[in-house]
């Protein structure tokens, strides 16, 4: 194996191995809660801090790497995100579990952009292998994160202390491994001016970018829910007391994320955008039943197609819109992909958890399904018109 191929695979590694450490506190909120006494709202809020430390930690330093090279990035992220392990280690009360949620979304936010950036350059050129590591490893990194903790809360005593220590374990020795990674990215001016956020959209990308903007919400609303409120709804909605079920639903979600756009890789972006919509309409219509009928079985099944619509609006939406934006305009471009699917990922799930106490599981539940349901209707509608638009002009250029 040569220095190339090997830098690769320790790239895809990491990778993966943030998403998995992104979905490992989910199921073990629940034993933390009990330990701790928090509320179902302060449940989503330590979600959210997560999510909200992403998103600002990618606007503001998520192209830190094109100036001061990738590796010096990768390696700091990878300490930062074990260092936020250890905050989770030592969590003595729910003000650790939101430093270390925080931590860990800074971390995760600035690695995302070098790690996708680091993996297309090492891969072989002219190929494919880059954007579907990219695609791929995050569904796949969560699906893992909340299966095995869930196994691990099932079979070890003390399950928080073992998934921590081997993630605080995993991320200080990728760091070490890191250093001898090859740089891809040379140096550039303009560091301190990358600092500072930047969203815009070309006007030759925004009517395809606002016909996505539904499908957006309610894949990431979908995905929000399940980090947060799924494992105790599994517990209290669906009576299933056994401590896996929160990380098989998590691992089901995104499973079958991962596995979707692979299936239907060959299809242009705009048809997935709509059939992922359909499927999160009709995987949420499945689990409002499945919350009526006190099913658990049902609503696995629904879990399963709300992921297949989740992966398939995830990897499409991105291609779509950049068809249509300049090659410098293109990280500002996704800056509004991220702000739109990160308020989804974040406020919908929060203002649930704070309608938990009011209101119940059960129909808090409900009425979140029906709001899915809303979005990825109108979803399904705009896409299907982007579609029509983007075939009519193909047939205008042709015909010129």
């Amino acid at each position: 194996m040569n220095r190339k191929t090997m830098a690769l695979l320790v790239l895809k590694v990491e990778l993966f191995a943030f998403f998995v450490a992104a979905a490992a506190p989910s199921p073990l909120l629940v034993p933390f809660q009990h330990d701790f006494g928090f509320s179902a709202a302060m449940l989503t809020v330590i979600f959210a801090t997560y999510a909200v430390a992403l998103m600002v930690a990618l606007l503001i330093a998520g192209g830190l790497s094109d100036h001061i090279g990738r590796r010096p990035v990768i390696i700091g992220t990878l300490l930062l995100e074990s260092a936020a392990m250890l905050v989770f280690l030592s969590a003595q009360s729910v003000e650790w579990l939101l430093a270390g949620r925080a931590l860990q979304g800074v971390a995760t936010g600035v690695a995302v952009g070098a790690l996708n950036a680091a993996i297309l350059e090492a891969a072989p050129e002219d190929s494919r292998l880059g954007a579907l590591i990219n695609g791929f490893a995050p569904l796949a990194g969560l699906a893992a994160g909340g299966v095995v903790t869930g196994l691990l809360i099932q079979k070890v005593s003390d399950p928080a202390t073992t998934t921590f220590i081997v993630l605080a374990a995993f991320f200080g020795l990728g760091a070490m491994a890191s250093v001898r990674l090859p740089e891809t990215s040379r140096m550039r001016p303009g560091t301190l001016r990358s600092l500072i956020p930047r969203m815009s959209l070309p006007h030759t990308a925004r009517a395809t970018f606002l016909s996505l903007v539904p499908g957006l919400i309610a894949l990431w609303a979908t995905s929000g829910l399940y980090l947060s409120l799924i494992p105790v709804a599994m517990r209290e909605v669906f009576d299933v007391k056994f401590a896996l079920a929160g990380g098989l639903a998590i691992g089901l979600l995104n499973a079958s994320g991962a596995v979707a756009p692979l299936l239907l890789r060959r299809y242009p972006a705009s048809l997935n955008t709509v059939l992922g919509s359909t499927a999160l309409l009709l995987g949420a219509g499945l689990a409002a039943a499945s919350v009526l009928l006190a099913s658990a079985p049902t609503f696995l099944v629904a879990t399963v197609m709300s992921g297949a619509g989740f992966g398939l609006a995830f990897s499409a939406s991105p291609r779509q819109v950049m068809e249509f934006v300049p090659a410098d305009q293109r990280a500002s471009t996704f800056a509004s992909i991220y702000v739109v699917s990160y308020v989804a990922f974040s406020v919908p799930a929060v203002l649930a958890g704070v309608l938990v106490h009011p209101f119940g599981l059960d129909d808090v539940l409900l009425g979140y399904a029906a709001a899915v349901m809303v979005a990825a209707g109108l979803g399904v509608v705009t896409s299907l018109r982007e579609r029509a638009r983007e075939q009519t002009t193909d047939v205008e250029v042709l015909a010129a």
